[in-house]
């Protein structure tokens, strides 16, 4: 799910700073995921990321805190309240993207950095000093895919193929 633009405008510049000073200055939108690792044919899963948010408004999520984690994919992010929408929409894609696994675990969040090898006490510290609104507006969902099906964590390489704005 990709937050406004006006949200972009605030969040993209800390996204920036940090991967320049942290990675390698690769860059990835301001996103909240609410399935993922879905294996089927492209066509198929626009069809399904369309088909998931009708009838579903622009979301406001609400900010809880700044996070961090052992995990790559959750070094440094925003952990955002719990919505019921966000919920309905990830339940609606299981359905789809998931048949024979087991369900998407939402956790929902705004990733600011990827990174392996950072020290708990340096991200305790980032986290401590970022500053970052306490709501946000989800205005749509997107399908993101991989020019590196090698290596997921080369973000670089993510693609936005599909983009559906929320009614």
């Amino acid at each position: 799910m990709h937050l406004s633009e006006n949200d972009n405008k605030k969040l993209s510049p800390i996204i920036l700073k940090l991967s320049r000073k942290y990675v390698n200055g690769d860059v990835f939108p301001p996103h909240i995921s609410v399935n993922g690792g879905a294996r089927m044919e492209l066509a198929e899963a626009k069809k399904a990321a369309i088909e998931c948010v009708k009838g579903i408004p622009k979301i406001e999520v609400e900010t809880s805190s700044i996070q961090y984690s052992d995990k790559w994919i959750k070094t440094l992010y925003i952990q955002i309240k719990e919505n019921p929408d966000l919920i309905k929409i990830s339940k609606r894609l299981d359905k789809i993207f998931r048949k024979d696994k087991p369900p998407y675990l939402l956790n929902p969040h705004v990733s600011l950095l990827y990174k392996d090898g950072m020290s708990a006490l340096e991200k305790r510290e980032l986290a401590a000093k970022i500053k970052v609104p306490n709501k946000f507006l989800v205005s749509s969902i997107a399908v993101v895919t991989s020019e590196n099906v090698n290596d997921p964590k080369d973000y670089g390489a993510w693609k936005v193929v599909c983009e559906k704005e929320l009614e």
